[in-house]
């Protein structure tokens, strides 16, 4: 058998792992590796030891050496049972041979160094083992994003009670949460940014409006590029990822879940509208923040932080898009605005929008959020002098029945038409969606259904004796 000092030499060639590796091969001295021959880069076994000790101390924890109850009951009591119990992890040799695909003749030396290096005659005498005995077992430990919540609360409660419109702390949260995020994948290989527009999947929107008024309702058909679209900026009311004031497009990928998210009244009508998408638009897709796979080699000194980050985004989606009862809306929804203002805002990576998936409708259902300088929708042009006939109802041989159309009558005149003057011209952004003029209905609300989990309330009575027990009465 070979016996090696501390001062012997392993090249980069002869780990496998890929950071460590790299490091070797970067920083290290050139020398003779003891366990390949070659003359390269290298650091001596102790750096490689002393790498490994705190690699395995930081992240790495010892497994139990004995069952559980219910594990010993399985294997022992249980007689139509055929577990058995087996230590999980691995040994220190074969974390080093296997997952840091050390060369097998160095894993068993290093492994060696560690355990003479933390061997205790005193604990081995009475039968108890050290860190690093050949029969221990480790299993790297598990990442929790508590620091991360805790920060996501902190900055709820700053925009609640301390400054809703510009906070240092705010500013510095979102540009850790979010920067970085167009490199991220999920474990399929897909970009959490996802395009949409007129070659992808998506390529259209429905946008549904409630109106009560019969009035409006026709305006809105006969207008639909302006009342179907995003509103006026002074008619933009608040809600999930827009400020009062800031017009965005909200829309779905299906006309039942954009009538869904309005959630109309029985009574009223709803007007959808299809909105063709004219370019390609690049949106931050929440629903693969749960599927992202973040590889971060355990010798990375930012491996914590980086693996912490990256269970936090994995239930980013959730928290925003969490069920809001319309009393709290003006709080919770703070949260999601500030944010989609942030990546509206950002000039290093271009975000035009958001995927979310629906909170009104179960199942793999999504909604879409386009920013105000993504939801520019091309306005429909009338020349002028054009009328325009609006109405619900027509005649035949049965009586009256429900049927809305909406008319342009061009007078008799030889005189061409002038195209009308266009009030969105002064508008700068790039058009981006184009009403389907062919694609608008009218949804009249006779019922809504609700999918609900039932829990039963059980009740009972029980009398107090003087002394404090509890009795059937």
């Amino acid at each position: 058998m070979t016996h090696y000092s501390e001062e012997d030499k392993i090249c980069h060639d002869c780990i496998g792992e890929e950071y460590l590796s790299k490091e070797i091969e970067k920083k290290g001295r050139r020398g003779k590796c003891v366990f390949c021959g070659r003359v390269t880069r290298t650091y001596t076994l102790i750096l490689i030891v002393d790498r490994v000790e705190q690699v395995l101390l930081d992240h790495y924890q010892l497994t139990p050496i004995e069952p559980s109850d219910w594990e010993y009951y399985k294997q022992h009591a249980d007689k139509e049972s055929d577990y058995v119990w087996y230590r999980e992890g691995q040994t220190v040799e074969e974390i080093l041979l296997n997952e840091f695909d050390i060369r097998e003749e160095a894993s068993v030396e290093i492994a060696s160094m560690l355990e003479a290096r933390h061997s205790d005659m005193d604990t081995w005498a009475i039968g108890e083992e050290t860190e690093f005995d050949s029969g221990t077992h480790y299993e790297l430990k598990g990442i929790s994003d508590e620091r991360w919540v805790s920060e996501w609360e902190r900055f709820g409660n700053i925009l609640k009670t301390e400054s809703r419109f510009f906070s240092e702390q705010v500013a510095n949260l979102l540009a850790t949460i979010f920067d970085g995020l167009e490199n991220l994948k999920t474990w399929d290989g897909q970009h959490v940014l996802t395009n949409i527009g007129p070659t992808s999947e998506i390529n259209s929107l429905y946008r549904a409006r409630v109106f009560q008024s019969r009035e409006k309702l026709l305006d809105a058909i006969s207008k639909p590029d302006i009342l179907l679209g995003p509103p006026l900026p002074v008619f933009a009311m608040s809600g999930r990822m827009n400020a009062r004031g800031i017009a965005v497009f909200y829309g779905a990928t299906e006309t039942s879940v954009a009538l869904s998210e309005v959630r109309p009244p029985v009574g009223s009508k709803v007007a959808v509208g299809r909105f063709q998408i004219l370019r390609t638009l690049k949106l931050l897709d929440l629903r693969k923040l749960n599927n992202i796979r973040e590889w971060v080699s355990v010798f990375d000194p930012q491996y914590l932080e980086k693996m912490e980050k990256a269970v936090f985004l994995r239930h980013l989606a959730e928290r925003l898009t969490t069920p809001v009862m319309p009393d709290d809306e003006d709080f919770e929804y703070l949260n999601t605005q500030v944010i989609a203002d942030y990546l509206a805002s950002r000039t290093d990576v271009n975000y035009d929008g958001i995927i979310y998936p629906s909170v009104q409708v179960s199942g793999d259902k999504i909604n879409v959020v386009l920013f105000h300088k993504a939801a520019r929708v091309t306005p429909i042009h009338i020349p002028d002098g054009v009328r325009l006939q609006i109405d619900d109802t027509d005649y035949d041989e049965d009586g009256v029945y429900t049927s809305y159309q909406v008319v342009e009558r061009i007078p008799k005149r030889k005189k061409k038409l002038a195209e009308s003057t266009d009030s969105m011209l002064e508008d700068k952004r790039l058009l981006s969606l184009a009403v389907d003029l062919n694609d608008i209905s009218v949804h009249e609300i006779r019922s809504v259904q609700y999918e609900a989990t039932v829990h039963s309330v059980t009740r009972s009575r029980y009398k107090e004796t003087p002394i404090g027990k509890i009795e059937d009465f």
